[in-house]
């Protein structure tokens, strides 16, 4: 009986994992700059929009996801200062 309970409790423990990791992902704001861009790039070839207009704003995007990426980077020390 305890190893059903066990197993139970590690299967209910992984799909809380999972949700929290798509909660994760939805709030992230990397991750909907990159669905941003992806849609930007669908719809510019879909509706044949300039190329280089395209390319500008991919070139925004990808700066803003590595600033993003930098500044968790720095957030991410500042705790492990805080926390040594």
């Amino acid at each position: 009986m305890m190893a059903c309970r066990a197993f139970y409790l590690r299967c209910r423990n992984a799909k809380d994992a999972k949700m929290s990791l798509w909660q994760q992902l939805l709030t992230s704001k990397k991750f909907t700059a990159m669905v941003i861009g992806i849609a930007a790039t669908f719809l510019s070839t879909r509706f044949g929009l300039d190329e280089a207009a395209t390319q500008e704003v991919m070139a925004v995007i990808i700066a803003y996801i590595i600033g993003q990426g930098i500044a968790d980077h720095g957030k991410e020390a500042v705790k492990e200062e805080a926390a040594a």
